[in-house]
């Protein structure tokens, strides 16, 4: 039986968002998740989404403009 590490209401800590975003990369299900620190499983999936967008902020710009704007394609694409 796991205990519960948050009992308080309001929102997560940043420590616990941290967490729960590490857990999820391991592939610890959001409603396991959501058991084990109070929360509903949508308010976990924003704190995954919400730590996941402070993370791409933080790249070097060149690489946030690389995925977000890709080349226009010019003809077929070449068969790797």
């Amino acid at each position: 039986m796991l205990a519960l590490i948050v009992a308080e209401p309001g929102p997560l800590r940043e420590r616990h968002v941290r967490l729960i975003h590490r857990a999820a990369r391991f592939g610890v299900p959001p409603g396991v998740l959501a058991r084990r620190f109070g929360k509903t499983p949508a308010t976990i999936r924003r704190a995954i989404n919400r730590r996941r967008r402070e993370l791409l902020e933080g790249l070097d710009g060149d690489i946030v403009r690389f995925f977000s704007n890709p080349p226009p394609a010019s003809g077929p694409a070449p068969i790797l």
